[in-house]
């Protein structure tokens, strides 16, 4: 008797044990969002851009899901919400069946399905239509949250990049990208107005071939004096920068602390990880707002350097932003380069590294400070981020790496958009494993090999031990 009442007794606290166990899992399981990400790109984590949005939403924001009532069909929409909803205390979620709920489908005028409506608490929202992901569920909270469209004007004449050109060294992805934060992007051809629009958040110079005139740039300037903000791209061999007299835009940069070096970067590390010489890489980034916790390598297929010379007036800042690796050099010797492809560091006539792939410039002496008046109700200062190449973010290299994501953050920066200075969502795609060839006839060994011959080795090694048994 007393065995059996041990037992019982035993077996009780022991079944409420592991019911207590079990509960308080479940309890932290509920009250506590935390999941375990093991894919290599992290694609089933939100990107540090949509948690800085969603941890700062000043409005609360809605998502109804108008998705057929099937909990099956549902699970993607339902995780991926579930995510912003731990994320953003302001955020919240619907599921809505069109055909069992018309008349909140009539509210919100739609009529198929698969189709998401984003709303803020005071009425404005956003539809889309389609694919459902990280990538457009945060633009359309981007679109919804901000108060209202940034203008970026981009120069035409120069031989600039096309902003409308797909594909190669077209600038179609870029603006695909800035208009999912939120920006109306337009050209403009400088010699035909009187001065830079008062309604431009940010003009682009985006790596003319040819150089500047002092009429244009003398526009620019004055926007600059009144709180403007400026982007330049300057290719390699490009604005006269090697010829015997100085082009009006290096002389421009120069008079505010940036020299645009005649050379073009060499960069022999980039050849190992599968690059080419001539595009460096940078992965040594200065402290500044733009590269806070900005960890991307970024690749720049062209580049020349920058230099950071003493500026013509007072009250001006230069900093560079990112940087080359040390062994890196601007190699000057063009002959040889073009001609005969040869690149070897000549100490004393190239430019040794690490060098200044871009820098930033804030002008603090503003002629009429009353014109430049940003959100803090603080004299704006004019600014001018410059980069020594054009072509990362064109169509064929914006997608490399950290490269969409550096440019943007520049240009949200320059725009006093602070909350989409981070890393963006990246495009739902096709995540092929891709094996080296080592790795290959490792499988290959252990497959054909290996596995037959573990057995092999335990038949053996068992029937060893029956007969010494």
């Amino acid at each position: 008797m007393k065995k059996a009442l041990y037992y019982w007794t035993s077996l009780f606290f022991y079944v409420l044990v592991v019911i207590g166990v079990v509960g308080l899992v479940n309890f932290a399981a509920a009250k506590y969002y935390k999941r375990l990400d093991l894919t290599h790109t992290a694609k089933f984590t939100l990107s540090p851009q949509t948690m800085k949005i969603l941890k700062n939403l000043r409005h609360k924001i809605k998502t109804i899901a108008f998705v057929k009532d099937d909990p099956l069909g549902r699970v993607d929409q339902k995780r991926l919400m579930e995510q912003y909803e731990w994320a953003g205390k302001n955020f919240t979620w619907e599921f809505v069946d069109p055909d069992k709920k018309k008349l909140v489908a009539e509210k919100y005028k739609v009529t198929r399905y698969n189709t998401y409506v984003v709303e803020r608490d005071d009425g404005k929202k956003k539809t889309f239509i389609g694919r459902f992901n990280e990538e457009t569920l945060t633009n359309a909270i981007i679109k919804v949250v901000s108060e209202k469209a940034k203008k970026a004007y981009f120069t035409t004449g120069h031989g600039e990049k096309d902003i409308n050109g797909t594909g190669g060294k077209g600038y179609s992805r870029l603006v695909e990208g800035m208009k999912k934060e939120n920006f109306e992007v337009a050209d403009i051809q400088l010699f035909a107005v009187e001065g830079v629009p008062k309604d431009a958040a940010v003009l682009i110079v985006a790596g003319p071939s040819k150089d500047l005139p002092k009429s244009e740039l003398d526009k620019i300037e004055s926007y600059l004096r009144s709180g403007g903000k400026l982007i330049l791209m300057a290719d390699p061999y490009t604005m006269e920068t090697g010829t015997m007299e100085t082009g009006e835009t290096v002389k421009f940069l120069e008079k505010f602390g940036i020299r645009l070096n005649d050379d073009i970067i060499i960069d022999k590390v980039s050849k190992t990880i599968g690059g080419d010489y001539l595009a460096p890489t940078a992965s040594s980034y200065k402290r500044h707002p733009i590269t806070d916790k900005f960890k991307l390598m970024t690749i720049y297929p062209l580049a020349r350097s920058l230099r950071i010379v003493p500026a013509k007036e007072m009250g001006i800042v230069v900093q560079p932003l990112a940087m080359t690796i040390e062994s890196a050099w601007g190699e000057t010797n063009r002959k040889d380069l073009t001609e005969k492809s040869i690149a070897k560091e000549d100490e004393g006539r190239d430019n040794p590294g690490p060098l200044i792939l871009s820098a930033v410039i804030e002008i603090e002496d503003i002629k009429d400070k009353q014109e430049g008046i940003n959100k803090a109700g603080k004299a704006d200062k004019g600014t001018i981020v410059v980069f020594g190449d054009s072509d990362f973010v064109a169509d064929s290299y914006i997608k490399l790496s950290g490269n969409l994501d550096f440019f943007m953050n520049a240009v949200n920066w320059l725009t006093h958009d602070d909350n989409l200075i981070s890393i963006r969502p990246k495009e739902a795609g096709i995540d092929p494993i891709i094996f080296t060839a080592r790795q290959l006839y490792i499988i290959i060994a252990i497959s054909i090999i290996g596995l037959p011959a573990s057995v092999l080795f335990a038949g053996i090694w068992t029937s060893v031990r029956r007969k010494r048994s």
